[in-house]
């Protein structure tokens, strides 16, 4: 339910502004203003769906077992591969 109400909060938030550089802008400053947000909504959704993918790469290399000599090859090359992409960022 909070996260409802945030969300709520947050459209609510969001038109605000919107109607505020409406009212202030001039066009061709609205027009800046609206691709701000476009790359703004872009990167914050890129970054949630990598935080995901490092999620589920946590979640594989914890659920590995630790005893096969093959599995723990496996396991050093997630956890290289999680630690490369965690240099990304």
């Amino acid at each position: 339910m909070a996260l409802v109400l945030y969300d709520f909060e947050n459209t609510c938030n969001a038109l605000q502004v919107s109607s505020l550089a409406e009212a202030a802008l001039a066009c061709r400053e609205r027009d800046k203003f609206d691709q701000c947000v476009r790359d703004v909504d872009k990167v914050t959704s890129l970054l949630l769906k990598l935080s995901e993918m490092l999620a589920r790469a946590d979640n594989a290399v914890a659920s590995l077992p630790t005893s096969a000599s093959d599995t723990e090859r496996v396991r050093n090359a997630i956890v290289r591969s999680r630690f490369e992409f965690m240099q990304c960022l």
